[in-house]
């Protein structure tokens, strides 16, 4: 009977863990170095918000105001931004409490973003958060290249539609290899699949497995490469891939050794 007793409190500890660990947010610094790099450049790569009911009251305000405390030349939105399956019912309410906190957000070069699997849940209804999105003047890459200039760096920002649920294609993209190019994909199962030049791979999607067996082992990790694309780094030839944990939850709102995490990349001259 004490065995039992003993089973049932860590079964309880961990559940309690796990609650608790979704809610948190954590910063993640990552600093990296290019040739085609002429000043330091500042990023912060949210990713996988899943916004709803299940966030701790003020959470998503705390992680708008941690954003800004960064002082970021950029934000990139890495898509995922509600809490919706394929088959949630819609939530005005959070729509418009999620579009209040997201025009709250400050960067030097403002706010882009891309699309993930979740905005195509939403079906009809994606069309207001988006118009909500772009009207709050975050720039939406869907399958296109927006160029910046950061001081004496010239950027180029591949954005694309999720590879699953829309429709991706790499034809239109405008890639230099002359100037930094920085090319966003919810899923990071794209840069496995598609051939394209690129710089810095931005992803998110596999929540580093969400429910991760003591950082070891995820036994659900949404990618078809198994537990690659769990860790926050990966290289590809000369490459970086950069794939962020996220900081919401989908389908249950618990967390095992997968803390939720803003990405903040800081890109130096080499």
């Amino acid at each position: 009977m004490l065995l039992l007793y003993i089973i049932v409190f860590f079964l309880a500890l961990g559940l309690l863990w796990a609650l608790l660990e979704a809610q948190a947010i954590n910063i993640t610094k990552i600093k990296l170095k290019s040739t085609k790099s002429n000043n330091k450049i500042k990023i912060v790569f949210i990713s996988d918000l899943h916004y709803g009911d299940y966030y701790f009251k003020g959470r998503l305000k705390n992680i708008v105001n941690k954003t800004n405390m960064l002082h970021p030349d950029l934000v990139i939105l890495g898509g995922d931004y509600l809490f919706v399956e394929e088959n949630t019912k819609f939530n005005k309410d959070i729509l418009h409490k999620f579009l209040d906190e997201i025009n709250r957000i400050k960067a030097k070069h403002g706010v882009i973003a891309v699309l993930g699997n979740h905005e195509y849940y939403l079906k009809e209804h994606m069309k207001p958060l988006l118009e909500g999105m772009q009207k709050n003047n975050v720039n939406i890459l869907i399958n296109k290249t927006y160029s910046m200039e950061f001081e004496n760096t010239k950027v180029l920002f591949h954005g694309l539609d999720d590879l699953k649920s829309g429709q991706l294609t790499i034809d239109n993209l405008q890639i230099n290899e002359k100037y930094l190019n920085i090319t966003i994909s919810h899923n990071p199962d794209f840069f496995e699949e598609y051939n394209v030049n690129f710089d810095i791979g931005l992803s998110g999607h596999t929540h580093g497995g969400q429910i991760n067996l003591f950082g070891l082992y995820a036994p659900v990790t949404e990618s078809s490469y198994g537990q690659k694309f769990i860790q926050t780094i990966n290289n590809k030839n000369n490459s970086v891939i950069v794939t962020s944990k996220g900081l919401g939850c989908s389908r249950i709102p618990i967390r095992f050794f997968a803390a939720p995490e803003i990405v903040e990349l800081n890109i130096e001259p080499e």
